[in-house]
């Protein structure tokens, strides 16, 4: 009869832990649904003002994509065409003597090449801080090559986000982004050589005896 209990007790724990797994993973589905829904809302919103040529609202809902997705494409695809625009309009308010609209299209050109940098380093930071991590897990006798030849990959696609950057929008500041093309250029060189070391040794272990 004891027996009986002790089995009841822990089959309803069981069943109680179960549920309590199935309300957690209804409510991750929901919130992953809603942030997709959320983020096509937001590209929709971005994409109407852009065409409609309000930068500054396209800008704004752009910068509420990427916080999301990082690396969405569209967006980022949008925020350097605004930026070639905001210089373009420059020129020719130049061109015509109107100074002040210059000055006002130079200065939002700034700000998106200034939200760029900022964002590239951020990714550029934390993907060399989780590189530097798995690479002292695998030091301890853990696995980590896979991981740490897709950080690399990261590593590489920011570093050259930051070159195409500074080869492309940082105009007036010419010498600045001579040398930070060139210190970003010895940065992918020693992580591309990481990045063939790696894959080479993963292609190594792959191929059979």
């Amino acid at each position: 009869m004891l027996m009986i209990r002790t089995c009841r007790k822990m089959l309803l724990r069981i069943l109680a832990l179960l549920y309590l797994l199935l309300v957690q993973a209804a409510f991750c589905s929901a919130q992953t649904s809603s942030d997709v829904a959320r983020m096509d809302q937001l590209l929709q919103d971005a994409q109407s003002s852009f065409d409609k040529q309000e930068f500054s609202a396209s800008f704004d809902l752009y910068q509420r994509v990427l916080a999301l997705d990082p690396d969405n494409q569209i967006a980022r695809k949008n925020i350097f065409e605004m930026a070639a625009i905001y210089k373009h309009l420059e020129e020719v308010a130049r061109k015509y003597g109107e100074r002040e609209k210059a000055q006002i299209f130079q200065q939002r050109q700034k700000d998106i090449t200034r939200y760029l940098l900022k964002m590239f380093t951020l990714q550029l930071e934390i993907s060399i801080k989780n590189y530097r991590t798995h690479k002292a897990v695998n030091e301890t006798g853990e696995d980590m090559e896979e991981q740490i030849v897709l950080v690399l990959e990261k590593i590489i696609k920011a570093l050259n986000d930051l070159k195409g950057l500074y080869k492309k929008e940082m105009t007036g500041d010419e010498e600045r982004a001579k040398h930070m093309i060139e210190r970003i250029d010895k940065s992918l060189q020693v992580y591309e050589r990481e990045l063939t070391q790696y894959t080479n040794r993963l292609t190594t272990e792959s191929e059979p005896e």
